[in-house]
């Protein structure tokens, strides 16, 4: 019978799955880890602040009417 105690690991993630995930990021993009966490990190600031200008920008454009 199968058992789903016999497939779980202490880890909080796979790390067969993460080091298989690290190399196909690595292998495609070319680029240093750092570089990725940095684009990454751009990215997660520039969407909430994208909502903020935008919502600013109506506020503002509403306003005048």
């Amino acid at each position: 019978m199968f058992s789903l105690k016999s497939v779980h690991h202490q880890e909080a993630a796979d790390p067969v799955l993460l080091s298989w995930i690290k190399d196909q990021i690595d292998a495609i993009t070319g680029l240093s880890p750092i570089v990725i966490v940095g684009l990454i990190a751009v990215f997660i600031l520039l969407v909430p602040t994208t909502i903020v200008i935008l919502y600013l920008t109506v506020y503002r454009k509403n306003e005048q009417d």
